[in-house]
Protein backbone atom coordinates (compact mmCIF):
# COMPACT_ATOMS: atom_id res chain seq x y z
CA UNK A 1 0.00 0.00 0.00
CA UNK A 2 1.52 3.31 -1.08
CA UNK A 3 1.43 6.12 1.46
CA UNK A 4 0.16 9.28 -0.30
CA UNK A 5 0.40 11.77 2.56
CA UNK A 6 3.01 13.76 0.68
CA UNK A 7 4.33 14.16 -2.83
CA UNK A 8 7.69 12.59 -2.05
CA UNK A 9 8.04 8.87 -2.58
CA UNK A 10 7.85 6.82 0.61
CA UNK A 11 8.46 3.12 1.19
CA UNK A 12 5.58 0.90 0.22
CA UNK A 13 3.90 -0.65 3.25
CA UNK A 14 1.77 -3.76 3.32
CA UNK A 15 -0.34 -2.90 6.34
CA UNK A 16 -3.38 -5.08 5.68
CA UNK A 17 -3.10 -8.82 5.20
CA UNK A 18 -5.62 -11.61 5.60
CA UNK A 19 -4.90 -15.30 6.11
CA UNK A 20 -7.38 -18.14 5.78
CA UNK A 21 -8.89 -19.51 9.03
CA UNK A 22 -7.08 -22.84 8.57
CA UNK A 23 -3.66 -23.85 7.37
CA UNK A 24 -3.66 -25.74 4.03
CA UNK A 25 -5.47 -22.95 2.11
CA UNK A 26 -3.13 -20.24 3.43
CA UNK A 27 -0.02 -22.26 2.63
CA UNK A 28 -1.31 -23.12 -0.83
CA UNK A 29 -2.06 -19.47 -1.55
CA UNK A 30 1.41 -18.41 -0.37
CA UNK A 31 3.17 -20.99 -2.52
CA UNK A 32 1.13 -20.43 -5.70
CA UNK A 33 0.09 -16.75 -5.42
CA UNK A 34 -3.52 -17.61 -6.23
CA UNK A 35 -6.64 -17.67 -4.04
CA UNK A 36 -7.45 -21.07 -2.48
CA UNK A 37 -10.72 -21.21 -4.42
CA UNK A 38 -8.60 -21.80 -7.55
CA UNK A 39 -6.75 -24.64 -5.80
CA UNK A 40 -9.76 -26.57 -4.54
CA UNK A 41 -8.75 -25.68 -0.99
CA UNK A 42 -11.48 -23.19 -0.15
CA UNK A 43 -13.52 -25.63 1.95
CA UNK A 44 -10.93 -27.05 4.33
CA UNK A 45 -7.55 -28.58 4.99
CA UNK A 46 -5.81 -31.44 3.19
CA UNK A 47 -6.37 -34.31 5.59
CA UNK A 48 -3.83 -37.08 6.10
CA UNK A 49 -6.21 -39.62 4.54
CA UNK A 50 -6.91 -37.44 1.50
CA UNK A 51 -5.95 -38.77 -1.97
CA UNK A 52 -5.36 -35.19 -3.15
CA UNK A 53 -2.85 -32.39 -2.74
CA UNK A 54 -1.88 -28.96 -4.02
CA UNK A 55 -2.74 -29.21 -7.77
CA UNK A 56 0.24 -30.39 -9.77
CA UNK A 57 -0.54 -28.04 -12.66
CA UNK A 58 0.30 -25.09 -10.38
CA UNK A 59 3.96 -24.11 -10.38
CA UNK A 60 5.03 -23.00 -6.91
CA UNK A 61 7.47 -20.45 -5.57
CA UNK A 62 10.66 -22.57 -5.31
CA UNK A 63 10.18 -23.86 -8.85
CA UNK A 64 10.14 -20.32 -10.26
CA UNK A 65 13.15 -19.26 -8.19
CA UNK A 66 15.16 -22.31 -9.18
CA UNK A 67 14.34 -22.24 -12.88
CA UNK A 68 14.66 -18.49 -13.44
CA UNK A 69 17.33 -17.43 -10.96
CA UNK A 70 19.16 -20.63 -9.93
CA UNK A 71 18.18 -20.40 -6.25
CA UNK A 72 19.02 -23.06 -3.71
CA UNK A 73 15.63 -23.95 -2.19
CA UNK A 74 14.93 -25.62 1.15
CA UNK A 75 11.90 -26.19 3.36
CA UNK A 76 12.14 -26.90 7.07
CA UNK A 77 9.07 -27.95 9.07
CA UNK A 78 5.44 -28.47 8.11
CA UNK A 79 4.36 -29.18 4.52
CA UNK A 80 0.63 -30.03 4.63
CA UNK A 81 0.11 -29.75 0.88
CA UNK A 82 -0.53 -33.43 0.24
CA UNK A 83 1.48 -36.63 0.02
CA UNK A 84 -0.87 -39.20 -1.55
CA UNK A 85 1.59 -39.42 -4.43
CA UNK A 86 5.27 -38.61 -4.26
CA UNK A 87 4.71 -35.92 -6.90
CA UNK A 88 2.81 -33.94 -4.24
CA UNK A 89 5.77 -33.87 -1.82
CA UNK A 90 8.26 -30.99 -1.42
CA UNK A 91 11.34 -32.37 -3.20
CA UNK A 92 9.22 -33.13 -6.26
CA UNK A 93 7.94 -29.55 -6.30
CA UNK A 94 11.09 -27.49 -6.54
CA UNK A 95 12.68 -27.87 -3.11
CA UNK A 96 16.23 -29.21 -2.91
CA UNK A 97 15.54 -30.60 0.55
CA UNK A 98 12.87 -30.99 3.19
CA UNK A 99 13.27 -31.81 6.88
CA UNK A 100 9.98 -31.95 8.73
CA UNK A 101 6.59 -33.55 8.34
CA UNK A 102 3.94 -33.93 5.66
CA UNK A 103 0.73 -34.03 7.73
CA UNK A 104 -1.37 -31.37 9.50
CA UNK A 105 0.17 -31.76 12.96
CA UNK A 106 1.88 -34.08 15.38
CA UNK A 107 3.39 -34.43 18.84
CA UNK A 108 6.30 -32.08 19.49
CA UNK A 109 8.64 -34.77 20.87
CA UNK A 110 7.58 -38.18 19.57
CA UNK A 111 6.43 -36.91 16.14
CA UNK A 112 3.33 -39.11 15.98
CA UNK A 113 0.17 -38.08 14.21
CA UNK A 114 -3.00 -39.67 15.59
CA UNK A 115 -6.37 -39.95 13.85
CA UNK A 116 -9.76 -41.22 14.94
CA UNK A 117 -11.19 -41.43 11.42
CA UNK A 118 -10.91 -45.23 11.32
CA UNK A 119 -10.42 -45.78 15.04
CA UNK A 120 -7.57 -44.50 17.20
CA UNK A 121 -4.50 -44.89 15.01
CA UNK A 122 -1.12 -43.19 15.38
CA UNK A 123 1.75 -43.12 12.94
CA UNK A 124 5.20 -41.56 12.77
CA UNK A 125 5.74 -38.63 10.42
CA UNK A 126 9.20 -37.06 10.55
CA UNK A 127 11.23 -37.02 7.36
CA UNK A 128 14.34 -35.95 5.51
CA UNK A 129 13.25 -35.72 1.89
CA UNK A 130 11.58 -39.10 1.23
CA UNK A 131 13.26 -40.92 4.09
CA UNK A 132 12.01 -41.41 7.65
CA UNK A 133 14.19 -39.80 10.33
CA UNK A 134 14.77 -42.53 12.90
CA UNK A 135 16.88 -40.71 15.52
CA UNK A 136 14.54 -37.84 16.45
CA UNK A 137 12.45 -39.52 19.15
CA UNK A 138 12.15 -37.26 22.22
CA UNK A 139 13.74 -34.34 20.35
CA UNK A 140 11.69 -31.13 20.51
CA UNK A 141 10.67 -30.24 16.95
CA UNK A 142 11.45 -26.51 17.30
CA UNK A 143 14.99 -27.37 18.37
CA UNK A 144 15.39 -29.87 15.53
CA UNK A 145 14.16 -27.40 12.93
CA UNK A 146 16.43 -24.66 14.26
CA UNK A 147 19.50 -26.87 13.96
CA UNK A 148 18.52 -27.83 10.44
CA UNK A 149 18.20 -24.16 9.42
CA UNK A 150 21.59 -23.35 10.92
CA UNK A 151 23.15 -26.27 9.02
CA UNK A 152 21.65 -25.10 5.71
CA UNK A 153 22.91 -21.56 6.23
CA UNK A 154 26.35 -22.72 7.34
CA UNK A 155 26.77 -24.96 4.28
CA UNK A 156 25.33 -22.48 1.78
CA UNK A 157 27.59 -20.93 -0.86
CA UNK A 158 26.67 -17.25 -0.67
CA UNK A 159 27.51 -16.70 -4.33
CA UNK A 160 24.18 -18.39 -5.03
CA UNK A 161 20.81 -17.00 -3.84
CA UNK A 162 18.93 -18.95 -1.14
CA UNK A 163 15.21 -19.49 -0.56
CA UNK A 164 14.64 -20.91 2.92
CA UNK A 165 11.01 -21.65 3.82
CA UNK A 166 10.75 -22.28 7.57
CA UNK A 167 7.32 -23.59 8.61
CA UNK A 168 7.54 -24.09 12.36
CA UNK A 169 5.27 -26.53 14.12
CA UNK A 170 5.07 -24.04 17.00
CA UNK A 171 2.69 -22.72 18.04
CA UNK A 172 0.14 -25.11 16.54
CA UNK A 173 -2.09 -26.39 19.32
CA UNK A 174 -0.87 -28.08 22.49
CA UNK A 175 0.34 -31.36 21.06
CA UNK A 176 1.19 -33.40 24.11
CA UNK A 177 3.46 -32.32 26.99
CA UNK A 178 5.80 -29.37 26.62
CA UNK A 179 9.04 -29.46 28.61
CA UNK A 180 11.14 -26.77 26.94
CA UNK A 181 10.90 -23.35 28.63
CA UNK A 182 7.81 -24.33 30.62
CA UNK A 183 9.45 -23.38 33.94
CA UNK A 184 9.76 -19.78 32.73
CA UNK A 185 5.99 -19.43 32.82
CA UNK A 186 5.03 -21.03 36.12
CA UNK A 187 3.43 -17.72 37.13
CA UNK A 188 0.67 -18.30 34.57
CA UNK A 189 -2.20 -20.11 36.26
CA UNK A 190 -3.58 -21.85 33.19
CA UNK A 191 -1.50 -24.90 32.22
CA UNK A 192 -2.62 -24.61 28.61
CA UNK A 193 -1.49 -21.00 28.44
CA UNK A 194 1.83 -21.98 30.02
CA UNK A 195 2.34 -24.39 27.13
CA UNK A 196 1.39 -21.74 24.59
CA UNK A 197 3.83 -19.23 26.11
CA UNK A 198 6.62 -21.83 26.17
CA UNK A 199 5.95 -22.73 22.54
CA UNK A 200 6.03 -19.09 21.49
CA UNK A 201 9.21 -18.43 23.47
CA UNK A 202 10.95 -21.36 21.77
CA UNK A 203 9.86 -20.16 18.34
CA UNK A 204 11.17 -16.67 19.09
CA UNK A 205 14.51 -18.16 20.13
CA UNK A 206 14.62 -20.14 16.90
CA UNK A 207 13.90 -17.09 14.74
CA UNK A 208 16.61 -15.17 16.58
CA UNK A 209 19.16 -17.93 16.01
CA UNK A 210 18.37 -18.11 12.29
CA UNK A 211 18.57 -14.34 11.88
CA UNK A 212 21.88 -14.26 13.73
CA UNK A 213 23.26 -17.00 11.47
CA UNK A 214 22.23 -15.03 8.37
CA UNK A 215 23.79 -11.89 9.84
CA UNK A 216 27.05 -13.65 10.71
CA UNK A 217 27.37 -14.84 7.12
CA UNK A 218 26.55 -11.33 5.78
CA UNK A 219 23.46 -12.67 4.04
CA UNK A 220 21.09 -10.16 5.62
CA UNK A 221 22.76 -7.41 3.59
CA UNK A 222 20.78 -8.61 0.57
CA UNK A 223 17.77 -10.51 1.89
CA UNK A 224 14.02 -10.25 2.23
CA UNK A 225 12.59 -11.80 5.40
CA UNK A 226 8.84 -12.46 5.52
CA UNK A 227 6.88 -13.46 8.63
CA UNK A 228 3.42 -14.95 8.06
CA UNK A 229 0.87 -16.89 10.09
CA UNK A 230 -1.18 -19.53 8.30
CA UNK A 231 -4.25 -18.93 10.49
CA UNK A 232 -5.45 -17.28 13.67
CA UNK A 233 -4.95 -18.63 17.15
CA UNK A 234 -7.19 -21.33 18.61
CA UNK A 235 -9.72 -19.80 21.03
Amino acid sequence: MVNKLSDRRLPQLLNHFYAQPICSPSRGALLTAVHPIHLGLQTGIIRSESPTGLPLDRKIWPQYLKERYNYATHIVGKWHQGFARREFTPTYRGFDSHVGYWTMGQEYYEHHKCTTLTGEECYYDFRHNMDIITNASDVYSTEYFTNRCLHIIDQHNISRPLFLYVAHQAVTGNRGPIRHHISLFSHIRSERRQKLAANAYGMDESIGAVMEALHSKHMLDNSIVIFISDNGGQP
